[in-house]
């Protein structure tokens, strides 16, 4: 039987040399049944026969007497317990010396597994890196990285255009040049009414300027904005939102369906507008002026399924 951490085997080896050794079943039956080698079984059987050498089972004062009367059974241990498969020796293993080195120098500078390979390095002591990250870990010397934890607004009740709106970013490269692009993107979750803006650099200043021409594009004020946790919707973003009569809550860590709308916006504007890539050839004004066209069309013509096959002007006449 191969190695298991299963903890009822001890109780299943001990059963079967029970079989054996108090029952007088043949080893060859036994084996059969719990469906071992006969070979495996007689290990077994050894071993019961060391862990139990200090109990003597026949009593030599009464020869006749059968062996292993029922107050002698009652003191041998069954159980077989399973051994450790790890190797007893390891020849590439480093020394004990070096290891209260790794340590010593650990516990003196409170530094890195690198810096510590530094060290050793100058005081002629050969050991990679990854051996002595090994011997930090193995001595729970390892520093924890607290998580920062944001406390999101709850979500607001949309009932009327404005009380929610999406913010997002798309990401564009341009593979010759590496010039980058940034289009913000918003969404009003009542009336689905969307802005964008194109600019050459992602900037907290950039997200509030597209948002406010937002506002003045929708022809209401914006309540409540709701972005992702990128460094264009930063403190700054949340204090100018906040001075503008407006309400800033994150989404939470690596949940993108939180955006769900503006992120179904942003893959719209990529496959009917601007594309999977952009290239150098053209501008920045020119982008925007792409954006305006499609922007007016999005809103006034294209039919919504998630409004009931309406435009999102109309959503705002109701």
């Amino acid at each position: 039987m191969a190695y298991s951490i299963n903890p009822n085997l001890p109780k299943a080896r001990g059963e079967a040399v029970k079989q054996v050794i108090k029952e007088g079943r043949p080893p060859s039956v036994v084996a059969r049944r719990f469906g071992i080698n006969p070979s495996t079984l007689w290990r077994w059987i050894e071993k019961w026969r060391v862990q139990n050498q200090h109990i003597q089972l026949v009593n030599l004062n009464r020869p006749s007497r059968q062996p292993g009367t029922q107050f002698r059974w009652q003191s041998v241990k069954w159980d077989i317990p399973t051994q450790c498969s790890a190797p007893k020796t390891n020849p590439g293993r480093i020394a004990e010396w070096i290891i209260e080195r790794i340590l010593a120098i650990r516990d003196t500078l409170g530094r890195c597994a690198t810096i510590i390979w530094v060290e050793l390095v100058k005081e002629g002591i050969t050991v990679s890196v990854s051996t002595i990250s090994r011997v930090i870990a193995r001595n729970n010397l390892q520093k924890t990285k607290r998580r920062k934890i944001r406390r999101t607004l709850p979500r607001p009740d949309v009932k009327a255009p404005g009380d929610l709106v999406e913010i997002d970013t798309v990401h564009y490269v341009d593979r010759l040049t590496g010039e980058r692009r940034y289009i913000f993107t918003v969404i009003d979750l009542y009336s689905r009414m969307s802005y964008g803006r194109c600019f050459e650099r992602l900037l907290p200043g950039c997200a509030l300027e597209t948002l406010l021409l937002a506002e003045q594009y929708f022809g209401f004020r914006v309540k409540t904005v709701q972005s992702d946790n990128g460094p264009e919707f930063s403190r700054w973003f949340s204090e100018r939102l906040h001075g503008h009569g407006a309400i800033h809550r994150h989404t939470r860590i690596h949940r993108p369906n939180d955006n769900a709308h503006i992120e179904r916006f942003n893959r719209t504007l990529r496959e009917e507008c601007i594309g999977d890539h952009m290239s150098y050839r053209e501008t920045t004004k020119t982008i925007n002026q792409k954006l305006e066209q499609y922007i007016d069309y999005y809103n006034g013509e294209r039919l919504h399924l998630g409004i009931q096959c309406r435009v999102p002007r109309g959503m705002l006449r109701r």
